[in-house]
């Protein structure tokens, strides 16, 4: 298998925003039940399952498709899948929010389209992208 080829998938950041999302709900779902308190507990458990999932199942993956690199966004097994060709990307930014808790990536495509993402290895995601944005470029 070529290098060109490989597919490299880096998932999302389980950041304590998230951690946090994620304990108050559960032990807010965890009462709701015990006090037999049903339309909250059934709102707080599918807060923690959306989150859980995310978590989870939410990737970001350089590879490719027809002799193509794209960045396949996977929001979860809910969310059908983002496909975008890495010679459409024309810049990106790095962004933080809640005082830097939350560590973004904010990718411009195409005719001026923006996503957000989240990769855990924000760094190695970064590198990536330009590694395969310069391979486009010399194609």
């Amino acid at each position: 298998k070529s290098k060109k080829n490989m597919t490299r998938t880096f998932h999302t950041s389980f950041n304590w925003v998230y951690k946090l999302a994620l304990l108050l709900c559960s032990v807010l779902a965890i009462a709701m039940w015990w006090f037999k308190i049903v339309l909250p507990a059934v709102a707080f458990s599918v807060v923690v399952i959306v989150i859980t999932n995310h978590v989870l199942h939410c990737t970001y993956s350089f590879t490719s498709f027809q002799n193509l690199d794209v960045l396949v966004i996977s929001k979860g097994k809910w969310a059908s899948p983002k496909t975008i060709l890495i010679k459409e990307i024309t810049s990106y930014c790095l962004q933080e929010t809640l005082f830097g808790a939350i560590k973004s990536v904010v990718i411009v495509y195409g005719n001026n389209k923006t996503i957000g993402i989240q990769p855990a290895l924000r760094s190695e995601f970064l590198e990536e992208l330009n590694k395969r944005k310069q391979s486009c470029s010399h194609a």
